[in-house]
């Protein structure tokens, strides 16, 4: 929890973004790679051949976030805080000024609001078939 309350902030560092973008770009240079992050198809990768704008509402991440924390013995927060932190850290993160939270304009948007993990994946690997 303390890491996710400061991942906006950090982030909003230049000179962060400009070193993790360079770390991750060595990362992927002749590699075939899954990367997942905030602006990997805008910034970090745009000319990767399939990009996916994965995105669910913030109440189903948050439920899914407070199961993943329950399970690791973390029950301090509640579901209505943890929603709120999740609002908060998408806005400062879409409007920061260096590298800002978008979709790219060629990005497929996959919204698992009402998806299981492995709809998820088969919803991906479809659109992967479509353009091989």
């Amino acid at each position: 929890p303390e890491i996710s309350a400061n991942v906006s902030a950090v982030s909003m560092i230049p000179a962060v973004r400009e070193s993790m973008t360079a770390q991750q770009r060595r990362i992927a240079l002749g590699h075939d790679v899954l990367m997942d992050g905030r602006d990997i198809g805008t910034t970090v990768l745009p000319n990767a051949p399939f990009k996916f704008y994965v995105t669910a509402s913030p109440r189903v991440r948050a439920e899914r976030r407070l199961k993943e924390l329950w399970e690791k013995g973390n029950t301090e927060i509640d579901l209505p805080t943890l929603q709120k932190e999740i609002e908060k850290r998408d806005e400062q993160d879409m409007h920061r000024e260096f590298s800002p939270l978008q979709q790219a304009p060629d990005a497929v948007v996959i919204d698992t609001s009402d998806m299981t993990i492995e709809e998820t994946l088969a919803a991906i690997r479809a659109k992967i078939q479509e353009k091989i």
